[in-house]
């Protein structure tokens, strides 16, 4: 029908590296719950028959509502639930492949772009860039992160509600990935054209080098001490 639902294993299973069977069928859990979301632990790979042949989900794609910075607009200092039934449609421009982003995409469509936090790892693999998203903004959250605009979601920690990143186990309820991957050209400009309008979106710098009291550095330098 859709649906999804997080199936938890241990790195500590004796199947832990066994390779996820294919096909489709049937499969004996436990149902938990962790977090607020659903999830099921296998007691043994035995009882996961996924031997028959996959089914296809159709998958309906909505129709975007409201642009990137229309969305950011909403925000108004402080963080903002969505209620209203807003989708916004894009494509992804930078994941956590290369681990200069941590558990985060970021999107952009024709006028705007915007950071999406993901409580997850190794998002490169289900959103690679270009690869075409349409977001159902509803029950989300938008909240800022030094000052840049983010669209999550919350959990509680110590009776508190944190912003966060939407978790795995809802995160296609509000994500729908499009049929294509198709990267975006980079809006070229100068340095002194980059501003609050230009957050999120990918951009080309011509006719640039690094300061020269950063020559012989890193792209990250540490300095540690005892």
């Amino acid at each position: 029908s859709g649906s999804t639902v997080i199936v938890r294993t241990s790195g500590y299973a004796n199947f832990a590296n066994t390779v996820l069977p294919e096909g489709n069928g049937s499969l004996i859990a436990i149902a938990g719950h962790y977090n607020g979301d659903a999830q099921l632990t296998i007691r043994s790979t035995n009882e996961v028959q996924l031997t028959g042949e996959r089914c296809g989900v159709n998958v309906e794609i909505p129709t975007p509502n409201i642009s990137i910075p229309e969305l950011k607009d909403l925000y108004q200092g402080q963080r903002l639930q969505i209620t209203n039934d807003l989708v916004i449609g894009a494509r992804v421009v930078a994941n956590d492949e290369s681990g200069n982003y941590y558990k985060t995409i970021v999107i952009q469509d024709s006028e705007g772009g915007i950071e999406v936090k993901i409580n997850d790892y190794d998002l490169f693999q289900d959103f690679p860039v270009g690869q075409e998203v349409y977001i159902k903004c509803q029950d989300l959250y938008l909240d800022t992160y030094g000052g840049v605009i983010q669209l999550g979601s919350v959990y509680e920690e110590g009776g508190e509600l944190l912003f966060g990143g939407i978790q795995p186990g809802s995160l296609f309820t509000h994500v729908v990935k499009g049929p294509n991957v198709e990267p975006v050209e980079p809006t070229e400009m100068n340095i002194s054209q980059i501003g609050v309008n230009q957050i999120g979106m990918l951009v080309k710098l011509p006719e640039v080098q690094f300061a020269d009291n950063e020559l012989g550095e890193t792209w990250a330098s540490f300095q540690f001490s005892e």
